[in-house]
């Protein structure tokens, strides 16, 4: 399984399954800056992964991203692989996602 995950392949992912575990792990401060999220996606802070992948199941598929898709991303998704999560980071994190949501309105 590849480590990250790109838009379109998981906008494909949301809409063949909309509960799909989807979780935003931005910093608290990149959040309040821009509070727009994946649909269906939920918040958890990174600062406490430890505190809350215990949510998960041995083998669940999760994406995690970040604002770029950087090392806050990349860092939560390899703590949850250690412990049998089948975790993937998006590649381009939120921005390379409000680009691409941009440029399908563009399209209608």
């Amino acid at each position: 399984m590849k480590n990250d995950i790109d838009v379109l392949t998981l906008a494909e992912q949301i809409k063949a399954a909309p509960d799909a575990p989807v979780y935003d792990v931005r910093m608290r401060a990149d959040l309040l800056a821009n509070p727009q999220r994946i649909p269906g996606a939920q918040w958890r802070d990174p600062e406490q992964v430890e505190r809350w992948l215990t949510e998960f199941s041995e083998g669940q598929q999760v994406v995690v991203y970040d604002l770029t898709g950087g090392p806050v991303s990349q860092t939560v998704a390899e703590r949850l692989r250690q412990k049998g999560i089948q975790a993937r980071h998006l590649a381009g994190g939120l921005t390379a996602w409000l680009t691409w949501a941009a440029f399908q309105a563009r399209l209608g």
